[in-house]
């Protein structure tokens, strides 16, 4: 193991610039798509005085984010399908997460095994498979004690999806691209992928626990690094990996920054339309850079739900992020540490 542990760390410099350097297409209409829909819900969350509008912007996005482009059918069809499955499972995810983190646990394992499972699909049903799982990830730190509350939230969460798929499938404010010049790599063989659900399913399992254990603020952003890390194979997890840490951090010095300069929601809403933009832009191109835009717009978002300190928010993703990251780590080298099939497309 230890060879192996130094081989990764050999090669990671080489495979992360090849990562770091590509063809940059940017998928415009995309970014302006979701930097519109996300932007005018959290300034309408504003004007209500509601802070549980971030919980559409969130919908918004990773509506977005599941978009395969392609046909008008073909991308409803997608939407829709995350909106309806994220909001019902992430919901009974709050409701099993009133009752004790044992039924969580159990839980958060079926949910991420099943994710994990659609690896065998296409790259459009495991992307929808992972972010609805990802959802649940998040619902965790809402459990269910008052119904109308939780109720309140998914139907805002609704919100959020209906408009991306509203702004996607009208091809208004910007049209829809076919689809981008970007290879995808070949999902996993069954019994690769029935080895990645578990492995999947252990780790984020285990994100979960420590996080508990160590009682830490945001804590799913922790599980959250953990389920978006971990691929079928090693040699596709380990960049992705890295790039999720740079990113992060790269990402926090830039809310950091923000957070500093700009006090006025007003100004915190102005600042989140470039960096969605930006991040849905270059998501099928650059993973890191992906989440550089993705760290700060995330950051602005909770300081919209919960305002505190961006600085503080930044620092408290980071860590977590690096702890998810570890944990991601950890099981790449302990359960099957020796798949080596191709990558997924998530």
């Amino acid at each position: 193991m230890s060879r192996s542990i130094a081989r990764d760390i050999f090669v990671l410099p080489a495979n992360l610039w090849r990562r770091w350097i590509p063809s940059l297409t940017f998928d415009h209409g995309a970014g302006w798509r979701a930097a519109f829909a996300v932007s005018v819900l959290l300034w309408l969350g504003h004007e209500r005085h509601d802070p549980l509008f971030a919980w559409a912007a969130i919908g918004a996005f990773w509506t977005c984010l599941v978009d395969p482009a392609g046909t008008r059918r073909r991308r409803l069809a997608s939407m829709l399908a995350f909106a309806m499955v994220s909001a019902i499972c992430g919901g009974l995810m709050a409701y099993v997460a009133g009752n004790g983190p044992v039924p969580t646990a159990l839980a958060l394992f079926g949910a991420c095994l099943l994710a994990g499972l659609a690896s065998m699909r296409s790259a459009a049903t495991y992307q929808v498979a992972i972010l609805s799982a990802t959802a649940c990830v998040v619902m965790i730190d809402l459990p269910y004690h008052d119904a109308q509350h939780v109720m309140h939230l998914l139907l805002t969460y609704l919100l959020g999806c209906a408009l991306s798929v509203l702004i996607a499938v009208s091809a208004w404010i910007w049209p829809a691209t076919t689809r981008i010049s970007v290879s995808h790599p070949k999902m996993a063989e069954r019994h690769i992928a029935t080895r990645h659900a578990l492995r999947l399913a252990l780790a984020t399992t285990a994100a979960f626990v420590a996080v508990r254990c160590l009682q830490l603020p945001f804590g799913y952003w922790a599980t959250m690094a953990t389920l978006l890390i971990l691929q079928p194979s090693r040699n596709a997890s380990l960049p992705r990996m890295a790039e999720r840490a740079l990113g992060t951090a790269l990402g926090a010095m830039i809310a950091s920054a923000i957070g500093l300069l700009i006090h006025s929601p007003t100004g915190l809403v102005l600042a989140v339309f470039p960096l969605v933009g930006l991040a849905i832009a270059v998501r099928r191109i650059n993973y890191a850079l992906f989440v550089v835009f993705l760290t700060p717009s995330f950051v602005l978002i909770t300081d919209f739900a919960l305002p505190a300190s961006e600085v503080g928010y930044a620092m408290t993703r980071l860590g977590n992020n690096l702890l998810g990251c570890l944990v991601a780590f950890i099981a790449m080298q302990l359960v099957w540490p020796r798949d080596a099939i191709a990558g997924s497309a998530a």
